[in-house]
């Protein structure tokens, strides 16, 4: 028979849970809520534009409280995350990061930055409510403790140079969104490049990211304008004075060249996109063992240095060389190592030195080289305007050796060039004034460390994706050079993420050495993609 009242034990009763509350308390309460929503609303309508991120402090804070105290369940989708990361780094290539939707008070939104939201959805909440993949990131990335150490270090360097600058706020709003495009990527890498293929299937995607970029580059090139920029719509044209700056023939005014950038803001960094992915297309050109394969590397191999040379950017030639260099000594130092009858590798290796003393000469005798590497007369005035900003610059460094703050250095150098805009020119003169020197430290030995231990990585495997470590690690070493003569951060996201990449492949070298030196097999829990 049907009982007239629910038989429910007193502990597990709404009543023993939640006792009743009297009416002067939830008059309380609403009232709160509608205080906070008066307090919050007062706050958007009064404070300045640069300062409506003010009011999202103490969200973003019970946000990342709640993920704290999430249970630790081990339990997290990474077939989601892997596909919603290589969405986002495909738009991360081929979509302007200036055609954005506009809002006042707030970022502009991006398919980009959408696709980057979910990623860090997906991914905050994995590493919240799983220990296991938070100390498989943290050994993964100690696979190289230099490495560890001095991103730790670069972090703290981003914070603590905070106060110093004309603008806190907005030094902490770039703090909190490097962390996303920075040491977010980092560990990502980390983890979604230990699946063995992960790396290799993401570096073929790029490879092919980058053609499109190229086919753009050189349609650009022959039409002397950006091809898509009549058919932007109204909605995605965010800032009209900026999009006119960047949508304009971008030429050197002494020599009239114009400077393809394709999707990208400049030329320059069009140019660093492009010498960070030729080492690997000369990696796939000359180990794969399928003609059809390396008939494309070998077509990528042109599209990309068409590319660097339609940019007219000096840094792309000195990528270009730099990547033939130093991959022509490490895969003939490779090759003599693992094929000890082999011929052509010592002569190479041994070689080499009297190679690079060969080019050296050839540069100062053929001026049409020399030019190409070192620029003309047109470019010297971009010389001047650099060491005109060091000598500026060292003794406000002195001054203030912490730092200005994340994007403020470039207010205290204050330097502008003839057009008036304000401008650094190198990343090693931004590092030392946005984040003082332990940044600038900390920074280039995360990078140095990171290319050294994938040197190691590519000489003493013999796997064939954990080879890639070399490419990777002159990749790494061509951004450091490059940054000599370019301060612009918009491949740094692809940096940080190639370092965690490096990081992976040590660490499953180690593993691999490890179960070798004890019989065992690998874990392959701690190389496994899907988990549920």
């Amino acid at each position: 028979m049907a009982l007239s009242t629910p038989n429910v034990l007193p502990l597990y009763s709404r009543r023993a849970v939640q006792p009743p509350r009297s009416r002067l308390q939830t008059f309380m309460i609403y009232m709160a809520f509608i205080g906070l929503g008066t307090f919050y609303g007062l706050m958007m309508a009064y404070l300045p534009t640069s300062m409506m991120m003010l009011p999202t402090i103490p969200i973003v804070v019970m946000f990342l409280l709640s993920l704290w105290l999430l249970p630790d369940i081990n339990i997290w989708d990474d077939p989601a995350m892997h596909r919603t990361f290589l969405i986002f780094m495909s738009l991360f290539i081929v979509w302007p990061s200036y055609l954005a939707f506009a809002i006042p008070g707030i970022p502009w939104i991006s398919p980009t930055r959408i696709a980057l939201f979910w990623l860090m959805v997906l991914f905050l909440w994995a590493v919240a409510t799983s220990s296991e993949l938070r100390a498989e990131m943290v050994k993964t990335a100690k696979a190289s403790k230099p490495v560890f150490y001095f991103l730790m270090l670069f972090l703290v360097a981003q914070v603590i140079s905070l106060p110093f600058g004309e603008d806190p706020v907005a030094a902490f709003q770039r703090v909190i969104n490097n962390q996303f495009y920075w040491t977010a990527m980092f560990f990502l890498g980390c983890h979604l490049f230990l699946q063995p293929g992960a790396l290799r299937r993401f570096l073929v995607l790029l490879m092919w990211l980058a053609a499109i970029t190229v086919f753009i580059a050189l349609w650009e090139n022959r039409i002397e304008m950006v091809p898509y920029a009549p058919y932007i719509p109204s909605f995605l044209r965010s800032d009209e004075a900026y999009l006119a700056r960047i949508l304009s023939p971008q030429a050197r005014a002494t020599d009239g060249y114009y400077r393809a950038h394709s999707v990208f803001v400049v030329g320059l960094t069009f140019a660093e996109f492009l010498s960070l992915c030729l080492p690997f297309v000369i990696h796939f050109a000359v180990t794969t063992r399928s003609t059809v394969n390396r008939a494309l590397a070998g077509a990528g191999y042109v599209l990309f240095s068409a590319g660097i040379w339609i940019s007219h950017s000096r840094l792309g030639v000195v990528g270009w060389f730099e990547t033939h260099f130093l991959y022509l000594i490490i895969w003939s130092t490779r090759r003599m190592y693992f094929r000890k009858s082999d011929m052509i590798a010592p002569a190479l290796t041994y070689g080499f030195p009297a190679m690079f003393l060969g080019f050296v000469g050839l540069v100062s005798v053929w001026q049409r080289l020399r030019t190409t590497i070192f620029g003309t007369g047109a470019a010297q005035s971009s010389t001047d305007a650099r060491l005109m900003q060091r000598d500026r610059a060292i003794p406000i460094i002195f001054k203030n050796p912490i730092g200005f703050g994340a994007a403020q250095g470039s207010d205290a150098l204050n330097f502008r060039n003839a057009g008036g805009t304000q401008t650094v020119d190198s990343y090693f003169l931004t590092l030392l004034l946005d984040y003082g020197i332990l940044g600038f430290i900390s920074y280039f030995g995360f990078c140095i460390s990171g290319a050294i231990r994938g040197l190691k990585t590519y000489f003493k495997s013999d796997d064939e994706e954990l080879v890639l470590s070399g490419p990777l690690a002159i990749a790494v070493l061509n951004s450091v050079v490059i940054k000599l003569v370019l301060s612009q951060e918009q491949m740094q996201p692809l940096l940080f993420l190639f370092m965690g990449a490096l990081m992976a492949a040590a660490f499953r070298h180690k593993m691999a050495v490890e179960a070798a030196r004890t019989g065992a097999e690998i874990d392959k829990s701690a190389l496994a993609l899907a988990r549920g």
